[in-house]
């Protein structure tokens, strides 16, 4: 399912489309089911034995997720686009019931054009999500997220040979390497920035070395303080008790080569409530070029419905301001604006009545 546009795809993004299905349960249902808060577990849709309840006995939200979609469509909200501002999102849904066609209906309805294959007699992906007061847990189906083919690739590939941002996920590694690397091929281009965050502890210990190919290519790369930590003693760079995150980002800034050293990389570590890291490394020269802590935007804690968003939220953010030749400092900023309003709601609901000034923050 796509929509025709007269203008190329500008900016895209690649992953695994999850159905996010929120809602409210009560701690009677959370504990009735022995459902962990604060987890997240795979688990095949049919060996749900509450699924149904879930479903039809609660007021259940609906959001395209995935942790790179949900950065991309806070980057498509903040971008304040022009008509050939195209934004493309590349994956794969099932056949079997309505969410891959939910899912499509409401990226088209942000003005995102989905490019996905679709996998016959599969289910779309889908999380479950349980929230239960400020706590939540998450249980997910891959299902087709993670088929889509290199041929369904390579048909479409004239619709993302221009873009201007590639934006992926890692997770994606275990099981579509070849797509991810033939992406970051693209991205060596002079005029495209390609970027990603880092994935979390089971991913960075486990695709190791594919990750460090991968941040040859990179030009921007997010993480959170842990992940940073863990991919450097990964790496066998120095993680000594006394470094702070200044250290870990330009570690992973400079000492992972960089292919195309015509562009600069450029690493960000959020670090939850407390001041986010950037650095800005050029490998030609081997000159830092920007370094600097950016505190986060305040928001009343009683205000705080939900955090998980705030890193996809503040990637998204950041992206939206970069790509507009906008400074590092003001990129930071717009970041923690976006994950400052996105932490209000449950999940990643783009808000239709905020709108970002960045002369008010």
């Amino acid at each position: 399912m796509e929509e025709e546009n007269p203008h190329p795809i500008k900016y895209m993004s690649f992953g695994s489309p999850l159905m996010d299905c929120i809602a409210d349960v009560s701690k009677e249902f959370i504990e009735r089911n022995e459902i962990e808060l604060d987890s997240t577990i795979h688990k095949k849709l049919g060996d749900i034995k509450f699924l149904d309840e879930f479903l039809t006995q609660h007021e259940i939200k609906y959001l395209p997720g995935g942790c790179q979609f949900n950065a991309m469509r806070v980057f498509n909200w903040m971008l304040e686009k022009d008509k050939t501002d195209v934004i493309g999102f590349l994956g794969s849904v099932g056949d079997i019931g309505s969410y891959g066609i939910t899912y499509q209906d409401l990226l088209l309805q942000e003005n995102i054009i989905p490019v996905f294959e679709t996998i016959e007699k599969e289910t779309t992906g889908l999380c479950l999500v349980m929230c239960c007061d400020r706590d939540r847990a998450h249980i997910t189906d891959l299902g087709a997220s993670v088929s889509i083919s290199e041929a369904f690739v390579d048909r479409n590939w004239d619709k993302f040979k221009d873009v201007k941002l590639i934006y992926t996920e890692l997770f994606i590694l275990k099981t579509k390497k070849e797509i991810c690397f033939k992406l970051a091929e693209l991205g060596l281009r002079d005029e495209t920035t390609y970027g990603f965050n880092l994935p979390s502890d089971f991913f960075l210990k486990n695709f190791t070395n594919d990750i460090e190919k991968l941040c040859e290519y990179a030009d921007i790369i997010f993480a959170n303080e842990s992940e940073a930590l863990l991919f450097c003693k990964l790496l066998n760079f120095k993680t000594g008790n006394n470094e702070t995150m200044r250290d870990i980002a330009l570690q992973l800034c400079k000492n992972i080569p960089k292919r195309n050293k015509n562009k600069k990389r450029i690493v960000v570590v959020t670090c939850g409530p407390n001041p986010a890291y950037c650095c800005q490394y050029d490998h030609e020269n081997e000159k830092v070029l920007f370094e600097g802590s950016f505190e986060v935007k305040d928001v009343p804690q009683e205000k705080i419905v939900d955090t998980n968003g705030a890193g996809d939220s503040f990637a998204g953010g950041f992206l939206s301001q970069y790509v507009k030749g906008k400074s590092l400092d003001k990129c930071m900023i717009a970041g923690h604006w976006a994950a400052s309003v996105i932490i209000q709601k449950r999940g990643c609901q783009i808000p239709n009545d905020f709108t970002y000034n960045e002369n008010e923050n």
